[in-house]
């Protein structure tokens, strides 16, 4: 004697769940990487479209900025487009396989059109 309505709803909720999380993930992951590449490097650090594939175990991101910490109107380092790509099976028996591994126009010392000094919150929070 299963109540199947409930069960439904249950599977439902936790299927919206997952969905929101995919959806969340790189959103989340991205502020999180700032916030700790702020905190190592103590300037603004910021990363542009990142996205995290669980299906092709893949990361990519469109920019990454690393802001110099003694001149702030200056990226030490920036790169254009990355991406990177690992294969699934090699991992269960303890191999790591990299397909792919691509990091374009990296460039330093370069202008930024922002200040990337981090306020009194951020420097608080670090």
């Amino acid at each position: 004697m299963f109540r199947w309505k409930g069960i439904l709803f249950l599977l439902a909720l936790f299927g919206l769940f997952i969905i929101l999380s995919i959806i969340f993930t790189d959103i989340w992951l991205e502020s999180e990487l700032e916030g700790l590449g702020n905190s190592i490097v103590g300037a603004r650090v910021e990363i542009d479209n990142l996205d995290l594939s669980f299906t092709d175990l893949s990361i990519s991101w469109d920019r990454l900025q690393v802001t110099n910490p003694k001149s702030t109107m200056k990226n030490m380092l920036e790169t254009g487009n990355c991406e990177f790509d690992m294969e699934f099976l090699p991992l269960l028996s303890k191999k790591v396989i990299i397909e792919n591994f691509a990091v374009t126009e990296v460039r330093t010392n370069t202008d930024r059109e922002t200040d990337g000094k981090l306020s009194k919150e951020e420097k608080a929070r670090k």
